[in-house]
């Protein structure tokens, strides 16, 4: 789960930019409504990071984004450099 909420902000931001904010705020609804069920059924309240962890790469993800493009980037590169 936390894989998953951490990878998620990036791949909305790439795939449905003019939908993002709409789509997290509906993301963070549903875990709101979700996470106490989940820490209740497995009696384990770690499940609460999932939010934090959500609210961090939300937060971040024009800074993750820039990442990813200079990574796309550098990679571009060094497959032409390499006749790739």
């Amino acid at each position: 789960a936390i894989g998953w909420v951490r990878y998620k902000p990036l791949m909305l931001y790439i795939t449905r930019r003019e939908e993002y904010e709409s789509l997290i705020r509906e993301m963070k609804k549903n875990l709101e409504i979700s996470i106490p069920k989940f820490c209740a059924y497995f009696r384990n309240d770690q499940f609460k990071q999932i939010m934090e962890e959500l609210s961090y790469y939300d937060k971040n993800v024009k800074k993750h984004f820039k990442a990813f493009q200079a990574t796309k980037e550098a990679w571009f590169q060094l497959t032409k450099n390499a006749g790739i």
